[in-house]
């Protein structure tokens, strides 16, 4: 694998909540489904001889990712955004007293990154789950439009056009699709603008000569395209091919000079400015918040954001240096109240009032209603709490079962996967492929380093994959590549040095998504799959032993034909390796190196193999000598002698068992526990 260490600064994958920035979803193909589980009452049921408890929602979080200014049909100046959650929620604020006057579910979906209003004055959202939302000011409830062209599961932006038509960028499609209240959604681009790309990312619109621009990734493009006709045309210079987003865009009108299109590019971080009557880039500069930037109502001068301040420029003079104005992290919507007085919402839920004559602003942070969230790990600690981490907001939380209380741990972003070694928690952390340290003997406190990041690995993206080997003084990481790459890392940290060595090329163009310690060999599990927007390179994936000795691979063995995911590993009561690939129980014996048996756990069907296929089985063995797991939705136990299968209950993921034999597992935002009845 060739590094590109300019990956490494992947500026689109900046922290969210109290970290800040830019995020893309970390399993868009998952949000339906995980923001479709159903609520279940907080009570105590009696399922398959065991006594099942929901012990709810473990970590809330106040995350916004969007904004719209708007009118109702009184006159009343509003804001309307989306809480993250499931569901999410859609909160409105009169603009006079700031005061919370909408806060409505809207069930189908996580949150929103795309908003905007409609001519006729609707409100629109759509993002996690990839259902498009409407909702009249004033009303009680939204309504559900459904999927866009009823295929695409993310929404990523949203914009008006004319007459009460809106036009959206979506994924998994690659797709620009218009919506109109009489006409429902049509595809505007009559199929994906890039083949073989997943994500329009973000669009603007020309409704003066019908032009559409969307932003491509994860190989970035930037693409002209008429409503009318369909033609798409390219326009990103060859120069900025081998960057993974063209991430946001915003049409600016009415310029001197011409209309200019501002297009952020990542990984390199910077903005462009694009003259579309010259059709030249006039400037490249560090990234800014194009999506909420805003044109002064008369002259040139621009109004934006970046991850810290808001300024002006003169979009004309492109060679003048920005003023800054003021302090303000992340701005998500801009909107001039008055010819002189500028409003800016922020993602910390911040409402700032800018007097441009004055050059003075006043703030007043909103009341956001907090929102459940998924959990997207579960894992027993050291010192015997359950741990669960969040998606896509990141935090984490630890339940108590001696005492059944949560506390929630703020300070890092979403954790993918957790390794333990002693009194010691490993995070692999998304987004930019990081590896915090976290010792439970200690208050954790982010101010001290407690957790500390002890690796950003380039090029990687999530951390799934972990296993500790006590005798060598070591734990090892296996990773996904980031968006559009192929081929993942082995990552040693040495817990004595602290020193970080990482491993390319072990398995090419394949993940390691699955590592378990036998013998003081590390055994991984692969898959196909790369980071989101690339295809497969290999057909199969691949068990390997790893000598941590003589740092390298010494075999390699495909265990289950035609299986494209090893998603879990773990050393067997019988001595032998037990692994899962593709719902597929395999045993590996690791003395003779032979795969010993196979046997089908949970069926995976050829659709569900062509989407990405990273870490979705978790087992452990109950003192009872049964093998219990999670994996492809379900809840199951295994006879170790005969290797049969019970469902004990579904939807359920993410198991982990307490030492007493207490299972817990996740159900969407909540936590629950599984006793096996004596």
């Amino acid at each position: 694998m060739k590094v590109n260490l300019l990956r490494a600064t992947m500026l689109l994958l900046i922290l969210l909540s109290d970290l800040g920035g830019i995020c893309i979803a970390a399993h868009p193909d998952l949000n339906s489904k995980t923001a479709l589980f159903p609520d279940v009452a907080k009570d105590t049921l009696q399922v398959n001889s065991g006594t099942l408890v929901n012990l709810g929602p473990q970590i809330t979080m106040t995350t916004v990712q969007s904004g719209v200014f708007l009118k109702d049909q009184n006159g009343n100046d509003l804001l309307y955004t989306v809480v993250r959650g499931l569901p999410a929620h859609l909160a409105g604020y009169d603009l006079k007293s700031n005061n919370l006057v909408a806060d409505i579910p809207l069930d189908n979906m996580d949150g929103a990154w795309g908003a905007t209003v409609s001519t006729d004055g609707t409100f629109y959202a759509g993002g996690g789950g990839g259902h498009l939302y409407s909702y009249t000011p004033g009303a009680s409830s939204a309504q559900d439009l459904g999927l866009p062209l009823g295929t695409e599961t993310y929404i990523w932006d949203l914009l008006p056009g004319a007459d009460g038509e809106i036009f959206g960028a979506s994924y998994p499609g690659c797709r620009v699709f218009r919506y109109h209240p009489k006409e429902g959604f049509t595809d505007v681009g009559k199929g994906p603008i890039v083949p073989g790309e997943n994500y329009v990312r973000s669009i603007a619109l020309n409704q003066t000569t019908g032009k559409i621009y969307a932003g491509i990734g994860s190989h970035a493009r930037l693409v002209e395209l008429d409503i009318a006709s369909g033609k798409k045309r390219e326009m990103l210079p060859e120069k900025y091919h081998n960057q993974a987003f063209v991430y946001d865009l915003k049409l600016v009108k009415d310029v001197a000079g011409g209309d200019r299109l501002l297009a952020t590019v990542t990984d390199i971080g910077k903005t462009l400015t694009y003259n579309l009557t010259t059709g030249v880039i006039e400037k490249e500069q560090d990234k800014i918040g194009v999506r909420s930037a805003i044109k002064s109502p008369s002259g040139n001068k621009l109004f934006y954001g970046d991850d810290v301040s808001y300024f002006s420029a003169d979009l004309a003079a492109p060679g003048e240096s920005p003023q800054m104005l003021g302090r303000s992290a992340g701005i998500l919507a801009s909107h001039w109240i008055s010819p002189d007085v500028l409003y800016l919402f922020n993602r910390r839920g911040q409402l700032i009032k800018y007097d441009s004559a004055r050059n003075i602003s006043s703030s007043v942070f909103l009341k956001i209603p907090p929102q459940p969230i998924s959990i997207n790990a579960v894992s027993m600690g050291p010192d015997g709490r359950v741990w669960t981490g969040g998606y896509l907001s990141g935090s984490n939380a630890a339940y108590d079962p001696a005492t059944g209380k949560t506390v929630e741990y703020r300070g890092i972003s979403q954790t993918e996967g957790v390794t333990l070694h002693g009194p010691v928690m490993y995070f692999g952390i998304y987004p930019h492929g990081r590896l915090y340290r976290y010792d439970t003997a200690k208050p954790w406190s982010t101010e001290n380093n407690n957790p500390k990041m002890i690796a950003k690995i380039p090029e990687q993206s999530r951390f799934f994959a972990g296993t500790a080997l006590p005798e060598q003084n070591k734990v090892f990481f296996g990773s996904v590549p980031e968006y559009g790459l192929l081929g993942g890392s082995l990552v040693e940290y040495n817990v004595l040095t602290e020193k970080i060595e990482t491993f390319n090329d072990v398995v090419p163009k394949l993940s390691i998504v699955s590592l378990v310690n036998s013998g003081g060999y590390v055994f991984g599990g692969t898959s196909v799959w790369g980071g989101l927007g690339v295809q497969p390179d290999k057909n199969e994936a691949s068990l390997f032993v790893w000598d941590p000795v003589q740092k390298k691979k010494t075999f390699e063995i495909i265990p289950v034909e035609n299986a494209k995911a090893i998603t879990f590993l773990m050393n067997g009561p019988d001595g032998n390796i037990w692994g899962v690939a593709d719902g597929i129980l395999f045993i590996f014996n690791p003395a003779t190196q032979q795969v010993l048996s196979r046997h089908l756990v949970y069926e995976v069907s050829e659709e569900r193999k062509k989407r990405n296929i990273w870490h979705d089985v978790s087992m452990v063995i109950h003192p009872s000598g049964d093998i219990y797991g999670t994996g492809g939705g379900k809840f199951f136990k295994i006879n170790p002698n005969t290797k049969s299968v019970t469902t004990i209950l579904s939807p359920a993921s993410k198991l982990t068992m307490e030492k007493n034999g207490t299972f817990y597992f996740s159900r969407g935002k909540d936590l629950w526990q599984y006793k096996i009845n004596k």
